[in-house]
């Protein structure tokens, strides 16, 4: 690395070519945000989330029901869903992940 690479007080006259434009933005020492754009799901998929949610808390041992939640049943199908599953039975399965390994 050659000195003063890091300075983040140095702009570099141009953005490198093929960086992404939030390191471009880190790179040339501007403030960035963080935020992540929220993913949409249509009605026939929130009723699909639904019924997933409704199924996996039906799967709950009631003995593990102080320690898992239906938030935390959701937000496992929601994070599943927003990677672009939408199989009942796999959204099921990554809500109940730590249970079907018990």
């Amino acid at each position: 690395m050659s000195e003063g690479a890091c300075d983040r007080n140095s702009a570099p006259a141009s953005r490198p070519a093929k960086l992404p434009v939030m390191i471009a933005s880190y790179y040339r020492g501007t403030r960035i945000s963080m935020q992540t754009q929220r993913p949409y799901f249509d009605p026939g998929t929130v009723a699909l989330l639904r019924e997933a949610l409704e199924d996996a808390w039906a799967c709950v041992r009631p003995q593990d029901r102080e320690r898992i939640t239906r938030s935390i049943l959701a937000e496992r199908i929601l994070k599943a869903a927003a990677q672009g599953e939408r199989d009942r039975e796999r959204l099921i399965d990554a809500a109940l992940a730590d249970q079907l390994a018990a």
